[in-house]
């Protein structure tokens, strides 16, 4: 019996407050459209959304102030500062600026010594203005300051000053070394290169730019006033009789035996001697 009085207990609690809260209607949702006795029973679709009980209906009542649900809700701060969305809380705040982003030209690192830099507020980026005239910032913005002179920037002032000379680079005559005795030297304009024209005659800067066309002659070179000594013999290249064999013959006229390796074979006349011998004599030169 005693767990039958509990259930009836209960069914008759339940009872009751339905029945003393069914005309009011406090279960059936509170939104929009419903009926309420206060703005309590009303309940906003949305955590921004006001609404209040009129006339005992919910209504919507616009969205609360300084109040959002997304980033969208938010406006920029500026256009380097989008306004976001604490979620938490519902209301508006900024992450900071966006990185390299600008405003104004104040905002724009001096980062160029050779120009002005300025906020580009179609973009809101940094830029560089026009070059400052005769301002360089590294070598390759420096021309020449002549043929044989670059040009490179001075870092302290960023301006163009002469560099060193290019090696071996000539710009006249005169910036040619006299290296030849025996010729002139001259500035090639098309290379900025020094070369030399053509020898002089009858001059000479070593043994090998004399020779008499004999074999049998030293050619040698005075180089210090670079002029070709006069030949003289060579010791090593003599002329050595060498006695040949006995031949006979009966002829009375001189005739050429034999040409052979430099070797000249001649038979000498005997006048008035038919069928004497004759010694062949044989001259050689020979150059060791």
């Amino acid at each position: 019996m005693k767990n039958v009085s509990t259930a009836i207990f209960s069914i008759t609690i339940v009872t009751l407050l339905i029945g003393s809260f069914g005309n009011q209607q406090v279960f059936a949702g509170g939104a929009v459209g419903d009926s309420c006795e206060s703005n309590l029973d009303c309940f906003p679709a949305t955590p921004c959304m006001l609404v209040a009980c009129v006339d005992n209906i919910c209504e919507d009542q616009g969205t609360a102030p300084d109040c959002c649900e997304s980033d969208s809700d938010c406006p920029d701060i500026n256009a380097c500062t989008p306004g976001v969305c604490d979620l938490q809380n519902n209301i508006c705040g900024d992450d900071g600026p966006i990185p390299e982003c600008c405003t104004s030209d104040s905002e724009c690192p001096d980062i160029n010594a050779c120009a002005d830099e300025f906020c580009d507020l179609g973009n809101n980026t940094c830029d560089f203005g026009p070059q400052f005239p005769e301002c360089c910032l590294d070598d390759g913005q420096c021309g020449l300051f002549g043929p044989c002179t670059p040009g490179v920037c001075e870092q302290v002032t960023n301006t163009c000053v002469p560099g060193d000379p290019i090696p071996e680079c000539c710009e006249s005559d005169n910036d040619c070394p006299d290296i030849n005795a025996c010729a002139d030297e001259f500035c090639d304009f098309g290379t900025f290169t020094c070369d030399i024209g053509p020898q002089f005659p009858g001059c000479c800067n070593d043994d090998s730019d004399c020779n008499d066309e004999d074999v049998c002659t030293i050619d040698s070179c005075d180089t210090l006033i670079s002029v070709c000594d006069p030949p003289e013999p060579d010791p090593v290249c003599q002329e050595e009789q060498v006695a040949g064999e006995l031949l006979p013959t009966d002829s009375t006229t001189l005739f050429l035996a034999g040409i052979q390796s430099m070797t000249i074979w001649m038979i000498p006349t005997v006048l008035g001697l038919a069928g004497a011998g004759v010694y062949l004599v044989k001259y050689r030169a020979n150059r060791d």
